[in-house]
């Protein structure tokens, strides 16, 4: 798992789950989750909270210049009443990137989704994530979550085997206006909600795994959540 950023400054919060279990109370069933509950005006490299995780987060080249990426608690990001911690990430500095590895030993949370050349990705399983996501400079600057395989957590260019969520600049634009994306290898698709600087959305992103194909669907601020799909339908499903 990866999030990335050019120079402009972006906020974000977490998650991959197998399923809901009550609208309501908004609990789940995490396999990986980071609320980012660190003290506030902390770098984020070397951090290591949350469940479901394999290795603490890294900023590319161990940076833990403030302002950077770093964690923070002033305007946090909310969505109607889903619950969080308060507490995100914000980045970052120049065009440094940072990520983390979920756990995909053969023991960890993901376990039973692993194929046989131990990634991620079993065929006939499904997984769910979801992130909070504010981009707060009205800007082409890129904003994104990554979901790559490389050896280096926080360098998505070092395999073309990806899906991010998120805006991506020149490639997320339609028409003059700027909309949340989902991007596959290096194909983008934008989605018909547009990019409002300094407002959170919330992206949901299913992957049903199968032989030799996966198929990701994307929810952009979905209306309901609980113990069945998202509604109303994706927005985009590739």
């Amino acid at each position: 798992m990866h999030h990335k950023h050019n120079p402009m400054r972006f906020l974000f919060l977490f998650s991959l789950l197998l399923f809901s279990q009550n609208t309501h109370t908004q609990t789940c069933n995490y396999l990986a989750y980071d609320g980012f509950a660190y003290p506030p005006n902390t770098p984020l490299e070397g951090l290591q909270g949350g469940t479901g995780w394999q290795t603490p987060w890294n900023v590319q080249s161990e940076n833990t210049n403030l302002p950077g990426f770093e964690i923070a608690s002033a305007n946090p990001l909310s969505w109607l009443d889903l619950q969080t911690s308060g507490n995100y990430t914000s980045g970052g500095l120049a065009y440094l990137t940072a990520g983390r590895r979920l756990n995909t030993s053969s023991t960890g949370s993901f376990s039973n989704w692993l194929s046989p050349d131990g990634t991620i990705g079993k065929a006939g399983t499904t997984l769910w994530a979801s992130i909070l996501l504010r981009k707060n400079q009205n800007s082409d600057e890129p904003v994104a979550a990554i979901w790559h395989e490389s050896n280096l957590q926080w360098c998505d260019g070092c395999t073309s085997n990806k899906v991010a969520v998120g805006y991506f600049g020149a490639s997320s634009n339609v028409g003059g206006q700027r909309r949340w994306t989902l991007r596959i290898q290096d194909q983008f698709y934008p989605t018909a909600v547009p990019m409002v600087p300094n407002e959170t959305v919330l992206l949901v992103v299913k992957f049903e795994f199968q032989a030799g194909s996966t198929s990701v669907s994307l929810f952009v601020n979905p209306a309901a959540l609980g113990n069945d799909a998202p509604q109303p339908a994706p927005d985009l499903t590739q």
